[in-house]
């Protein structure tokens, strides 16, 4: 992806925590799994000890225009949250895409 290639030729990937990824290659590699799943997650990339799910929400030419997501401590966001939370921000994702693309 182009703007993937342009972020990377001027980004400083700078590092958060030990799980932050500074590798261009490993982060293409996560893009492109976040892109085939439709969310993102992340633990501890960028605060030790958090958690975090997003999803995008698409324009109403189909390009992603915003995201919105839950994140919180591992101690609460457990695996049966984060799924939970994955299926709620994926149906309202949804929702807020075909309002966008209705012109609402």
């Amino acid at each position: 992806n182009e703007d993937i290639e342009l972020f990377l030729k001027r980004a400083k990937l700078e590092k958060y925590t030990d799980k932050t990824i500074t590798d261009p290659d490993k982060l293409r590699k996560k893009l492109s799994a976040i892109k085939r799943a439709g969310y993102a997650y992340s633990e501890g990339e960028l605060h030790v000890g958090g958690r975090a799910i997003a999803v995008p929400v698409f324009d109403h030419l189909g390009k992603i225009c915003a995201s919105i997501s839950v994140a919180g401590p591992v101690q609460r966001m457990t695996n049966e949250k984060i799924e939970r939370a994955r299926n709620f921000l994926m149906k309202s994702a949804k929702g807020i895409t075909e309002n966008l693309r209705k012109g609402g």
